[in-house]
């Protein structure tokens, strides 16, 4: 009984990856904890899909070795930024309401090789 689940939940995977969808499944406790955290985000209100939360937790997660802050540009109601900060231990996020965070680029000076040099992101 249990070969014949795995085949028909193989069968509707192929069926529904050719109409461009996917499943995943939820229940693993990883998985799970992504799962209730965006469900969570989207009573915030949310431009992004649970979905999407969720494999945004997950790359949070992934990413929970490497040094430094986080960071949100274009903050609509902070749900996104509160599935990053429940994925994140201990990090800090810095949020912002605008998408444009950076300044434009600004020739700093040039090389002697006549190459210019620009500096990005002047006072952040």
């Amino acid at each position: 009984m249990e070969n014949l689940l795995e085949a028909v939940q193989l069968s509707v995977h192929r069926a529904v990856s050719h109409l461009g969808f996917g499943f995943t499944n939820y229940r693993h406790p990883l998985r799970c904890q992504a799962w209730t955290h965006s469900l969570a985000a989207m009573k915030i209100g949310s431009g992004t899909t649970p979905l999407e939360c969720a494999e945004l937790h997950n790359a949070v997660r992934a990413c929970q070795k490497i040094p430094g802050a986080l960071a949100e540009a274009g903050v609509y109601k902070g749900a996104t930024a509160a599935v990053m900060l429940s994925a994140s231990a201990g990090k800090q996020i810095h949020l912002s309401i605008h998408l444009m965070v950076c300044q434009p680029p600004r020739t700093n000076s040039k090389k002697a090789d006549g190459t210019q040099v620009f500096k990005w992101c002047e006072g952040i």
